[in-house]
């Protein structure tokens, strides 16, 4: 890590020369025990101490309590400026993944979105989430029942297979059994 560190400060110094400076960006993670809720300190970052406090600005990147689709920036070390200062940003929508300013954050802001359930699943089951909640399985199913459409009309439309319609139909009843 030292020698790759000094290679790219001779890069940085050789750029800098011919007037197209570079500016690399290390990437560091979290540690696993890490609580999302919380600003980052170097404490919270894995591998080696060192690269952090040799940093003069070190910015995090993490999840944002007000959805999926943001995140907030902040800084764990800021060489000139104030360090307190986060912001939220969003993906901006475009085919590579970037990022775009949506206001400013604070601390109240860090941490990961609710989850919320549509109010069709209550129940958490393992596996995958499926994307059509029960009564929308079961709308499709008495649809079949009525003969207003196939199974086959279905998984055209919405992908959904006969067998998957079938085993939610059947789970579902089970469980009011119970």
């Amino acid at each position: 890590m030292k020698q790759f560190c000094e290679e790219l400060d001779d890069l940085c110094s050789q750029s800098l020369k011919v007037g197209r400076p570079i500016t690399p960006f290390k990437v560091y993670h979290a540690k696993p025990d890490w609580n999302p809720t919380k600003p980052l300190t170097p404490a919270s970052v894995r591998g080696n101490k060192k690269n952090v406090n040799f940093t003069n600005n070190f910015v995090y990147f993490t999840y944002c309590k007000h959805g999926s689709d943001k995140r907030v920036l902040g800084y764990m070390k800021l060489k000139h400026g104030n360090k307190e200062t986060l912001s939220i940003l969003e993906y901006a929508g475009t085919e590579i993944d970037q990022f775009r300013y949506a206001g400013k954050g604070s601390k109240e802001d860090l941490g990961e979105a609710s989850t919320e359930q549509k109010s069709c699943d209550v129940k958490q089951t393992p596996g995958r989430k499926s994307e059509y909640c029960l009564d929308e399985i079961m709308v499709l199913y008495d649809m079949v029942q009525a003969k207003e459409c196939t199974y086959a009309e279905i998984e055209a439309s919405y992908g959904i297979k006969k067998s998957m319609i079938k085993k939610r139909i059947q789970r579902a009843r089970k469980n009011t059994l119970t």
